[in-house]
Parts: structure tokens; sequence; C-alpha cells
């Protein structure tokens, strides 16, 4: 099977004929302004349920998807399979996740106190095999989609690096607050 973190999320696209390129900004050359929330708080509600992401497990030769885990959010994590039937990832609530990679089925998770939004990698050392992550919630998603980006438990950034072996006992420390002032704007 092929394994695939999709993200679903409808917008409107249109290329802007007046575009010119900007040192230091970012320049995509999209009129992103047509892509904004609706106005109408009822059906701002109905936009926001079509915004989720999901992993698709794909059968390349029968050409069809086999399963598929739903999430709530997007901008969950890259995907990594292992020979043990094991697919390991990070979601935008805040947990790294194994599942059956034949099934789906959820296995196992940990918090992370944070959105993961990196592939894991697996690594072994004297024969003690490991599954490290680098955690963090950032990215394209969360800078510019505003509101929608907010609603994951996860969006909160607490970078650093996971690393699991099977029997591991630790766990982390309580998060830190990460309430933080505005900064003062330098002068124009």
């Amino acid at each position: 099977l092929v394994y695939i973190p999709a993200k679903e999320i409808p917008l409107t696209y249109a290329h802007d004929e007046g575009f010119q390129y900007t040192p230091g900004a970012w320049n995509t050359g999209v009129k992103f302004d047509l892509a904004g929330l609706p106005d109408d708080k009822a059906v701002r509600a109905k936009f926001d349920r079509l915004v989720k992401g999901h992993i698709s497990a794909w059968d390349p030769v029968a050409q069809q998807e086999v399963w598929r885990v739903q999430h709530s959010n997007i901008w969950n994590g890259g995907l990594l399979s292992t020979a043990g039937n094991l697919l390991f990832q990070g979601n935008a609530e805040g947990e790294f996740v194994a599942y059956r990679s034949d099934t789906g089925k959820r296995l196992w998770s940990a918090p992370a106190q944070t959105g993961i939004v990196a592939g894991p990698i697996s690594y072994a050392i004297d024969s003690q095999q490991y599954i490290a992550v680098a955690a963090g919630w950032g990215g394209g998603f969360p800078l510019s989609a505003g509101e929608m980006a907010k609603r994951s438990s996860g969006a909160i950034n607490q970078s650093r690096v996971l690393i699991y072996k099977l029997g591991g006992e630790a766990l982390l420390p309580q998060p830190k607050n990460m309430q933080r002032g505005q900064p003062e704007p330098p002068e124009l």
C-alpha cells in the first residue's frame, strides 16, 4: 500500500494578474483575498466542517483506497511505515499516533503538547529501534489561515524532537505558559 497524508481545503484559487515579485515577501502570485472566509456565521460554520485531513491507504495495483483514517483538522504530519506493520503520524491535535499499516486501526498514541507537521524517522542503536519526530506547529497553513488554524488543540508551538522506543516510560514535562505579548513594532 501507499500511504497518503491528505489535506482537504476547499477555497477559491485565482491567479493574481498584477503579481510582481517582492524580495523578502511571501510571493505566491495567488489572489488570497478571494479565499477568505464567508461573513455569514452559518455559512462559515458549514465551511469550517469541510476543512479537514485524512490518511489514505492506497492500493496502486487495484487503483483504489483500501482504508482511511479521517482527521477533524488539517495540517497533520508526514507518515512513516515500517516492516513491522506500523504506520506513524503526528497530527494537528498534538498527538503522535501508531496505526496498523494493513487496516488503519489505531494502536497507540502519546501527547506531544503541540501539533506535528514533520514526518517521523526510524533508526536503531545497538539493536534498539527508535522512532523520532520533529514536533512543532508551523508552516504555511498556520501562518495564513487565521482562525481556521487556531481551532486545532495542537495550535501552539512547543518545538522539540520527540524520540520513542518500545517499553519507554518517560513523560513530557508540563507545558510552559506560552503567553507572549505583542512586540513593539519598529519605527517606519
